[in-house]
């Protein structure tokens, strides 16, 4: 089974190596947009105003 220090390792990434990952890949996604012209490139934090009605 699982000891302690793999349960450690889990909480570790998936509250701190997955969010920078998360991060980078929008981060490289305004970078694209912005290097093929959109006219609007930016990051949003949550949900779309449509989705929290």
């Amino acid at each position: 089974m699982f000891g302690i220090s793999e349960l450690i390792s889990l909480v570790i990434s998936i509250f701190f190596i997955l969010p920078v990952i998360v991060l980078l890949r929008e981060i490289g996604y305004l970078f694209a947009a912005m290097l093929l012209g959109a006219k609007n490139p930016r990051i949003t934090l949550g949900t779309c105003p449509a989705c929290s009605r």
